[in-house]
């Protein structure tokens, strides 16, 4: 979400459009995605739909804009790169939205 990409906005604008569509239109299609990948009676049939839902994404989104800039541009002037700063900076952040994500 702090990564600006070009159709960042349009995609956006779609994933919020998507929720406007009750969750129940797409059981059938998300049940024959997990059968036919072969995840079917497994943990991650489970964890990996709840996990990339329209409503997670929207949820993770918002959370990592509101992260500051100045957070990250401090680990930047300690020499941290990008997989560092997300690895020991954002990750760690993100327990309590990963934990409200998974309890809805």
């Amino acid at each position: 979400a702090k990564l600006k990409f070009k159709g960042s906005r349009f995609l956006n604008n779609v994933i919020l459009f998507q929720m406007f569509y009750p969750a129940v239109i797409l059981l059938i299609p998300l049940f024959l995605i997990v059968r036919y990948s072969g995840m079917y009676d497994t943990y991650w049939a489970m964890i990996l739909p709840k996990a990339v839902s329209l409503w997670a994404i929207f949820m993770y989104t918002n959370f990592f804009r509101s992260i500051p800039d100045e957070l990250i541009e401090a680990a930047k002037m300690d020499g941290a790169g990008q997989l560092t700063i997300i690895a020991r900076i954002v990750l760690p952040m993100s327990k309590s939205i990963t934990t409200i994500i998974f309890l809805f």
